[in-house]
């Protein structure tokens, strides 16, 4: 009983000189608190700091650093979780960095405010603004511009954005993320990129975006229309987080890094829309039973991306990816970790590759034509085993370079009598075979006249030399940037030389015929401009019969003065 009463005194002891230590740090804390507003608050330059970060570096919480008008050449680094502000004088406070590094970073912190004050960034940089793994960051009235990305939040949550304008960056403003809290800030229309509004709209329901929007992202809403929009020059044109029942059509997207960005989101449709020159056209991760078709997705990086992530449960499955124009993109179609989809009637046109496949399975390739890509399909790994036709009659995929003979029909295609089906595989590994390889119509065009002026008018008229099939559509493409529809078209050539002219016939399976002839156009000599007349050749034949006829005019009078001068 001695032995516990002396360790229970202990124990009591003890815990009387923690709530003493305690309340020791509390009182220590207090008068920190209290401490007289000249403590808490540092001016850039002055005596103490003539850097800014040296202000950051000893701040204390709540601290606020005034940043007095002048060019600072620094690049600031906050790696803190205690709550200071950054308060500028407005534009006239201008924060610069060095080359290849960004300006400003905020790492693993929180409840930072940055305020009233002006990045100007060189290309070079990468980011103006750099928000990674933070929450409740401020950014208020801030003008970020001239860098290589203005603003990029990357796992950041719950940050709050007021009256900002990013400017004549590379890429002005992006989100990336993945849970719903990476997606979750306040960020209203008074912010701007390039001088048009930010929509970032979050928990809404059946509302259309309007027409004059920079930048879109709808997080954790059903029922958007995105339609007409022109977005350029930013991380994403559109961004789309947990989003279900949306359409976006319509839209110009170019100059992104991301054209379209959708996570865990689902019956989204993207239809009728040009994608260009973005690191990636449209990107899906873990995103299901949603369509994209009909969209011109060209010069890019990769056209089209379904992808998934290791923190995600969802995988990219059920999607339906049609009649969609895929052409001079590094990957037309990239495939990781997503199987069930659907790639139908697709045209993979001078792509590096066509489709790359990793770690994708089950996945149903019918009726693509793949035209001129230097490699097709290129799968990655030894298990992704895809689907590449349907059975007979329908057929497989249109293979621009298949030279295998159509002599047989039938399932087995031993039956004697062609049917535009291609008599062997097309094998592009042991587990990925299109058993049905589609032959396309055999097409020429002829052109008259056969040595065209410049701006004479040429007839240009299209042949389907194997008309087993219903032709749908003829298109023309014409190396002068001119292009037309029609079976029978004409053309008037503006200048000399030789120009490529190209028809592509698509017939009732959806396979295309591509045919490019060289025309060879001479300059001017035509009907139109009336016949062809030697202005100096007139005029000294002219000044000749001028000489002669005076000439005449001369020795006939003085034969006349003569004959006079007898008489008398």
């Amino acid at each position: 009983m001695g032995g516990k009463m002396l360790i229970n005194r202990i124990r009591t002891l003890m815990f009387i000189l923690f709530l003493a230590e305690f309340q020791a740090i509390s009182q220590v804390g207090n008068i920190l608190a209290f401490c007289p507003l000249q403590d808490m608050t540092f001016v850039v330059p002055s005596e103490r700091f003539q850097k800014i970060q040296d202000a950051i570096d000893e701040a204390r919480e709540n601290c606020i650093i005034n940043i007095k008008s002048g060019v600072y050449f620094e690049n600031i680094r906050i790696f803190q979780r205690k709550s200071i502000k950054i308060i500028g004088e407005g534009n006239s406070t201008v924060i610069m960095g060095g080359e290849g590094q960004n300006v400003i970073e905020v790492h693993y912190s929180s409840n930072i405010t940055l305020m009233n004050f002006l990045v100007n960034a060189s290309k070079a940089n990468m980011w103006g603004i750099y928000i990674i793994l933070s929450c409740n960051i401020n950014l208020i009235n801030v003008t970020v511009m001239n860098g290589y990305r203005g603003v990029y939040f990357w796992d950041a949550s719950r940050c709050f954005l007021r009256n900002n304008r990013l400017a004549k960056n590379v890429y002005n403003f992006e989100v990336w993320g993945l849970t719903p809290l990476h997606f979750h800030h306040d960020i209203d229309t008074s912010n701007t990129v390039n001088g048009q509004p930010i929509y970032y709209l979050v928990n809404q329901n059946n509302f259309r975006v309007p027409s004059n929007a920079g930048y879109v992202a709808v997080i954790n809403s059903s029922g958007a229309l995105v339609t007409g929009l022109n977005l350029t020059n930013n991380g994403q044109g559109v961004l789309l987080a947990y989003t279900s029942n949306t359409r976006l059509e319509n839209i110009y997207v170019s100059n992104n890094v991301r054209g379209v960005h959708m996570v865990v989101c689902s019956n989204v449709t993207i239809a009728s829309s040009k994608i260009e020159k973005c690191g990636e056209g449209i990107l899906l991760i873990s995103s299901s039973n949603n369509r994209v078709f009909k969209n011109n997705i060209i010069q890019g990086k990769y056209g089209i991306e379904l992808s998934y992530s290791i923190f995600l449960s969802e995988r990219c499955e059920g999607n339906d990816i049609c009649q969609n124009n895929i052409k001079d993109n590094d990957v037309g179609l990239l495939l990781f970790g997503s199987k069930h989809n659907n790639f139908t009637n697709n045209n993979l046109m001078k792509n590096k590759f066509g489709v790359y496949i990793n770690n994708s399975s089950d996945n149903i390739f019918f009726r693509n034509n793949f035209i001129d890509n230097a490699v097709h399909v290129k799968v990655f790994d030894d298990l992704s085993s895809n689907i590449w036709n349907r059975d007979y009659p329908f057929g497989g995929n249109n293979w621009s370079g298949y030279s295998g003979p159509d002599v047989y029909c039938g399932s087995s295609q031993n039956e004697i009598g062609g049917d535009l089906i291609g008599d062997e595989p097309y094998v592009i590994n042991p587990k990925n075979v299109d058993k049905y390889p589609l032959i396309p119509l055999s097409i020429d065009f002829v052109y008259q006249p056969l040595t065209p002026k410049v701006m004479e008018t040429v007839n240009f008229t299209g042949i389907v030399r194997t008309p087993l099939y219903d032709v749908i559509s003829w298109y023309w493409e014409i190396s002068d940037g001119s292009f037309y529809y029609g079976r029978s078209v004409l053309h008037k050539f503006s200048q000399d030389g030789c120009f490529n002219v190209t028809l592509i016939v698509c017939d009732s399976r959806g396979v295309i015929s591509v045919l490019t002839k060289d025309v060879v156009v001479s300059s001017f000599k035509g009907e139109e401009r009336g016949p062809s007349i030697d202005v100096f050749r007139v005029f000294a034949v002219a000044f000749l019969l001028a000489c002669f006829f005076i000439l005449w005019f001369l020795i006939y009078k003085r034969r006349n003065l003569r004959k006079q001068k007898l008489k008398c």
